[in-house]
């Protein structure tokens, strides 16, 4: 069977990429060493963050909180 002519799809659950992406400039923005640790503590804020949207889309929830993250690591940045 010839694979190159296949169309291949990978299906990856709903703000999965969306996610990933917001992850990724939190770790380029914050320029630290530990990435692991970045991405944890981001993580943990989103969880807790989320909570107080239990009804509320999770990409949506996930703009928001990323979009709140951006405004207070710019104040924390001018300090």
């Amino acid at each position: 069977m010839d694979n190159s002519k296949t169309n291949s799809r990978i299906i990856c659950p709903y703000g999965l990429k969306y996610m990933l992406e917001c992850i990724s400039r939190v770790a380029l923005l914050s320029q630290s060493a530990n990435i692991t640790e970045i991405t944890k503590q981001y993580l943990l804020e989103l969880l807790g963050f989320a909570k107080t949207f239990p009804e509320t889309n999770p990409k949506d929830v996930l703009f928001y909180f990323h979009e709140q993250w951006g405004k207070l690591s710019s104040n924390m940045s001018k300090q």
